[in-house]
């Protein structure tokens, strides 16, 4: 081949390169459009996913087994019965998609409702701590636990059709697993520090010694696993102290172990394990107890029916009357969503909220938080099993408040007609139905049953820590003696009732909602058919900004080739 005919054969060869780039960097554009649009989105086109069948169930438990083992297949199909009805209700009454299954948003809402009913579990990864709930995929708190081909797994049916309940239930079971793994774990620590064998056989004095260190580190959040026999050994003679319902919670272990431990004939470490992960599993009884007793003790200084507490009344029950509990800064009240500070001068706590914070949770593991339950939460969960909708009518709705549980003064609950036509206009900015989980319905029922649901600030404006975390931050959450003793109440206080104001907390007409669209109104279709055009738009100048460019380096290319072929001669031409 001629100089001249390599030339020519480089040229074209250049050209194609160029040509096949261009196609390259044009159909990233169009790709990276298409991804940045549908990011975020809980499903995918139903043509690409299958129907879900009851072959499919079984390939979902399969595949885990697959990776997991079969004793953690075993120990979900196990539970799996009783954790679907759990979250049967719930996930009757959230709204589906268009498959009737419930997206990321959706998902991880259901699995927080449900491990804080069961357990009384915040598991971390899962509740909003102040944010939005459409913050992350339920999927991520997997990653810490299990393989990659797990976690995709979930998050593939996840992403495609949604979740039905079976998957749901088999997330829960799993995630269940895990955290009872992490138990042994622990439980495995707690013999080392007792210099145990995990092969050896002890008297149930013995048995008793090693849940009391378990147990004392898991109250006062302490990681056993760095522990030495000396540390435990102090931790146990210093507990009561720390911990002042210890010896409650000592005679609630041993009852655990005696109820676990009927049919055992030893006791060796799995039958150890089997008492310390149902104590666990159980301790949000204990707990509850616990937060009622700290409610109670709120309530007796509250202002009537109100929900709400001075904060000087606080100190003042602080300083005069040894109420332990009420130390915390005035900063951190505020964070944590449990002050109001309408009039600066005379702060108020918002009893539920502060009963319910991260300030009050007295047992932390890696993996999730013991907390005081939210009371409100029977109440929808009540909502949810009546009326099995997302929505409901006022008169729907006040006829399931006739059925809840009686008031703290033990009185049958009611809805006063002042409320009852705050209930309506929340249905009216909704089109006539009240959504369940939104924001609005949330403040109904604050203002309904204030001594029992806590206020919904709006996502970001709130940043409820725990108390180490608000350490860790460089802040002490503790009220300094300065701020206590100014803002407390003299010594002398004799509460009148003079002080009555009624709630603390100002309605708020911003609805928040991560099942639902934003807007309610007409705006809001239009605004989702103007994105959709936008994206139709973005495509079609894509696809025409691919051709274009295709098409101008075949000209070009062409045009070269050709004037190139008038000076060739003839056979050198052919060659071209």
């Amino acid at each position: 081949m001629t100089s001249l005919g390599s030339s020519l054969f480089s040229l074209n060869h250049v050209c194609f390169v160029t040509i096949v780039i261009g196609v390259y960097f044009s159909s990233t554009f169009i790709q990276s459009v298409d991804a940045d649009t549908f990011r975020g989105r809980d499903w995918a086109p139903s043509s690409s996913w299958e129907a879900v069948s009851p072959e499919s169930e079984k390939s979902l438990l399969a595949e885990i087994e697959e990776s997991l083992g079969s004793d953690h297949r075993h120990d979900t199909e196990h539970r799996l019965e009783t954790v679907s009805a759990l979250l049967r209700p719930t996930f009757a009454a959230m709204p589906k998609n268009e498959y009737g299954n419930l997206g990321h948003t959706a998902v991880r809402y259901a699995l927080h409702r449900y491990f804080v009913q069961r357990h009384g579990w915040f598991v971390r990864g899962l509740e909003p701590r102040g944010e939005s709930w459409n913050a992350s995929s339920p999927v991520e708190i997997l990653k810490d636990h299990a393989p990659e081909f797990v976690q995709g797994l979930f998050e593939k049916r996840l992403s495609g059709r949604g979740f039905g309940l079976h998957e749901v239930a088999v997330l829960a079971a799993t995630l269940e697993n895990f955290m009872r793994e992490v138990a042994v774990k622990r439980l495995a620590a707690a013999y080392r520090v007792h210099r145990l064998p995990l092969d050896s056989k002890v008297e149930v004095e013995v048995v008793d010694e090693v849940i009391d260190t378990f147990m004392a580190s898991y109250v006062v959040a302490r990681d056993i696993a760095k522990m030495t026999p000396g540390e435990a050994i102090t931790l146990r003679k210093q507990i009561l102290d720390v911990y002042p319902p210890w010896l409650g919670l000592q005679q609630f272990n041993r009852d655990n172990r005696l109820m676990v431990g009927l049919t055992f004939t030893e006791w060796n470490f799995a039958n150890v394990a089997a008492v310390v992960t149902a104590i666990e599993d159980r301790y949000w009884r204990f707990q509850d107890q616990q937060c009622q007793a700290l409610k109670d003790q709120l309530l007796r200084i509250e202002e009537p029916g109100t929900g709400c507490v001075r904060l000087s009344k606080f100190f003042h029950s602080y300083l005069h009357e040894g109420v332990w509990q009420f130390g915390e800064s005035g900063d951190y009240l505020q964070e944590l969503g449990a002050l109001d500070m309408a009039d600066p001068k005379d702060a108020r706590i918002i009893v539920p909220n502060y009963v319910t914070g991260p300030n009050n949770c007295a047992a932390t593991s890696s993996n999730h938080r013991v907390c005081c339950r939210n009371e409100c939460e029977g109440f929808l969960s009540l909502l949810e099993q009546k009326l099995a909708t997302p929505d409901a009518t006022p008169e729907e709705i006040v006829a399931v408040v006739a059925e809840f549980p009686p008031s703290t003064q033990g009185t049958k609950r009611s809805v006063p007609v002042s409320s009852l036509l705050r209930l309506h206009d929340v249905a009216q900015s909704h089109g006539g139905k009240v959504p369940l989980h939104g924001r609005l319905f949330a403040q109904w029922l604050h203002f309904a049953f204030p001594q029992e649901c806590p206020f919904p600030h709006i996502s970001g404006k709130t940043k409820p820590l725990g108390v180490d975390d608000f350490y860790a931050s460089g802040r002490d959450p503790i009220a300094s003696s300065d701020e206590i003793t100014k803002t407390a109440l003299p010594k002398s206080f004799q509460d009148d009732g003079s002080d009555i104001r009624g709630s603390c907390t100002q309605w708020s007409h911003e609805e928040e909602n991560p099942f639902i669209p934003r807007y309610t109104d007409s705006s809001a279709s239009a605004l989702a058919n103007d994105e959709d055009v936008w994206f139709s738009v973005r495509c079609v100048a894509g696809i025409t900004m691919l051709a274009s460019f295709a098409i101008t380096l075949l000209r070009l290319c062409r045009s070269v080739r050709a004037s190139t072929a008038v000076k060739a001669s003839p056979k050198t031409a052919m060659l071209v």
